[in-house]
């Protein structure tokens, strides 16, 4: 009875997909210039994204925002009209799967600043091709501090951005 258990165990938990286990996270990272590069890891099914993402104007102005090739095909729509805000959000017709850049962020770093730490928060949220939502882990500045995630889009941050 014990080898037909596991062999049960064994079956059922090869019959799970490879990375279905892996926590996907949005890390925003520095690459100078003015430039800031939003990238994601470890994705499995997703299928749409909600990103929010605070910032310093009096330190960076003028927000520019490029699509990444991660999501490469999909419908990207950003708001950058309000100083100090931005909120990208993207749709797919299939889901994105594995890692890569989301976007190219480019700001105008206002007279005699660099915009070091001028990023205060960040919040994602992906869409799974079923139309579940959960919040991702996020990282600004490849610090160490980790956004406690939450499988049903719930949840505080220390990294705190607007949400709607």
């Amino acid at each position: 009875m014990k080898k037909r258990a596991a062999l049960l165990v064994a079956a059922l938990l090869l019959a799970v997909p490879a990375g279905s286990g892996l926590a996907s996270t949005v890390t925003l990272t520095p690459s100078g210039g003015g430039v800031f590069l939003l990238e994601g890891q470890a994705f499995q099914d997703v299928s749409g994204l909600d990103i929010a993402l605070s910032y310093d104007p009096g330190v960076l102005r003028g927000p520019h925002i490029d699509q990444g090739s991660l999501i490469n095909g999909a419908l990207m729509m950003s708001n950058t009209e309000n100083p100090g805000i931005i909120r990208i959000a993207a749709v797919r017709q299939g889901p994105v799967q594995g890692s890569g850049t989301i976007a190219r962020i480019t700001f105008d770093a206002a007279a005699g600043q660099g915009g070091g730490g001028a990023i205060s928060g960040l919040n994602v949220s992906a869409v799974s091709s079923a139309g579940n939502k959960s919040r991702l882990s996020t990282f600004i500045g490849g610090s160490s501090q980790e956004r406690e995630a939450s499988s049903q889009d719930q949840g505080t941050s220390s990294q705190t951005a607007p949400s709607t």
